[in-house]
């Protein structure tokens, strides 16, 4: 029985960074196509700074302290410098605050709160998702009143 649970732990642990991976480079790849056809590339530093930190956490428990110093600075960066974003914007400061939270040490001794923390993750990271989408989407409609019949908007390059 005992070796049962742990198999199903190490598959739920595989689905969790398999799932968390996938979220990550769909906000990577999203951000940089919405920075590229004008849009705010907050979306982008977003996305690179929360694939360095997710992959920082992936590290041994020797470099935490690294990701529970930086986390913090960027947080604080991040809440200084997202004065003037509006709130879905904001929701792109969830994923990293998860993951900050995730790096404390005395958060991971008990299972239950590191799961917990694990899918708060893991939904913060589908909000950022619908998020970009919706901008993405507003910023398309924007894009369609200045349309010019040209190839490139014809063939979905917005």
């Amino acid at each position: 029985m005992e070796k049962a649970t742990g198999l199903s732990s190490r598959r739920c642990r595989q689905l969790y960074c398999a799932t968390a991976w996938l979220l990550l480079a769909y906000c990577a790849l999203s951000a940089a196509y919405f920075a590229v056809i004008g849009g705010m590339a907050f979306y982008f530093f977003a996305a690179v700074i929360l694939t360095l930190q997710h992959a920082v956490l992936m590290r041994p428990a020797s470099n935490r302290l690294i990701l529970q110093c930086s986390g913090l600075l960027i947080l604080a960066a991040l809440l200084f410098g997202a004065a003037d974003l509006h709130l879905f914007s904001a929701a792109a400061l969830l994923p990293s605050m998860m993951l900050a939270l995730l790096s404390i040490s005395r958060l991971n001794t008990n299972p239950k709160i590191r799961i917990l923390l694990e899918i708060s993750f893991i939904f913060s990271l589908m909000l950022l998702t619908y998020t970009q989408q919706h901008e993405l989407n507003a910023l398309q409609v924007h894009y369609a009143s200045f349309s010019s019949g040209e190839t490139w908007q014809q063939f979905g390059a917005l």
